[in-house]
């Protein structure tokens, strides 16, 4: 006698679920599409440059960075099961270079590199970026230079839309803090190095045989600074002098900054006249019974374009759009799981998609 169970009728898979297991299959390949090219790209990265604009355009590519990363504005993502990423970007990149290097522990690496090798990918796709956006836009401030000749031709106006140095348009604010760079023509800083010079005659003795007017400048705890009118031959003879490193003195043009709310900066001729938010505001040497003195403190400093070395305002460090992110250490071929995912995937599509031609054939004999 038969067995009862082998009377029923074979119970067949319906064809939706089929089609909904091949579809979703489909999906996932799709979905995995860029970690399987990735997986399978050559492992000889693609040399750039920070500064390089291929970098903003080689998404999902194998690349070797060299620059100079911004390590005091690293942020920390911290990530399972202890993980940590030191997120930071590239100077020279205008902002559209970040690198996401991987951490032990929270804090910095004991040996530091100039050059990074990883995948590239756009920084907006990251799940992290809405945050990061965020906190680098609320907590991180960059400079930002600005030319001198564009704020001498819109000073007094407030706020004023311009371009910065690299061409990037930019918004000035009343209440946004100036730093310039002045220069003083004819006006040398001589430097002397405290351990070579540990005491102020013996720095003085050098300067008394210079046969040019001199001052004290100011005083650090490694060097000791002092002022000295030089021009011309004078200036190249002085600098000749000190050209060897061995008697620890250091010659340069003297320079200063100056703060200044972009409110009150204005317009004198081909000057600018800046109310300095530091007392007093830096001010040219003068003679006076035979040594140089600083020459009587002014609120205010009028400053021909010519001695504006640099202009930079600090301003929130915004990540562009279409700026990249260098995952360090992300190289092809690693995660061996992506092409067995990959394999099982199209396993599941071709069996179910012969499921179905061997229904439909079924259907039409």
């Amino acid at each position: 006698m038969a067995d009862e169970t082998s009377l029923e009728p074979h119970r067949r898979r319906p064809p939706i679920l089929s089609i909904v297991v091949a579809a979703g299959s489909l999906y996932l390949l799709w979905a995995l599409r860029e970690e399987t090219v990735y997986f399978f790209r050559s492992r000889t990265p693609r040399d750039l440059q920070a500064r390089d604009a291929a970098a903003l355009t080689m998404h999902n590519a194998f690349v070797r960075v060299q620059g100079v990363p911004d390590r005091q504005r690293t942020v920390i993502l911290d990530g399972r099961w202890g993980r940590h990423r030191g997120v930071f970007r590239m100077h020279g990149s205008r902002s559209r270079l970040f690198v996401s290097q991987p951490r032990k522990h929270r804090m910095p690496p004991d040996v530091f590199s100039d050059v990074f090798e990883g995948r590239l990918l756009r920084m907006a796709d990251q799940d992290y970026f809405p945050e990061l956006y965020r906190f680098y836009a609320d907590q991180i401030t960059i400079p930002v230079e600005l030319a001198p000749a564009e704020l001498l031709r819109l000073a007094g106006r407030a706020p004023v839309d311009l371009r910065d140095r690299d061409g990037e348009p930019f918004r000035l604010e009343a209440k946004d803090d100036l730093f310039f760079g002045v220069t003083f023509p004819g006006e040398l800083r001589v430097q002397f190095d405290r351990a070579r010079y540990p005491k102020p005659e013996e720095s003085e003795a050098v300067l008394a045989t210079l046969g040019v007017p001199w001052g004290p400048l100011e005083d650090s705890g490694a060097f000791r600074s002092y002022v000295v009118h030089a021009d011309g031959e004078q200036a190249d003879a002085l600098l000749a002098r000190f050209r060897d490193i061995s008697q620890k003195v250091g010659v340069l043009p003297r320079a200063a900054a100056v703060r200044c709310r972009w409110g009150d900066a204005r317009r004198a001729g081909d000057a600018l006249r800046l109310l300095a938010q530091d007392e007093p505001a830096p001010a040219p040497f003068v003679a006076a019974n035979g040594r140089l003195q600083p020459a009587s403190p002014e609120k205010s400093l009028t400053v021909p374009l010519s001695r504006i070395r640099s202009v930079e305002v600090q301003a929130p460090l915004r990540i562009p759009r279409d700026a990249m992110l260098l995952r360090e250490g992300d190289l092809p071929g690693t995660y061996w799981y992506i092409a067995a995912a990959d394999a099982l995937l199209l396993a599941f599509v071709a069996i179910n998609l012969m499921v179905l031609l061997r229904r439909w054939r079924g259907a039409t004999a």
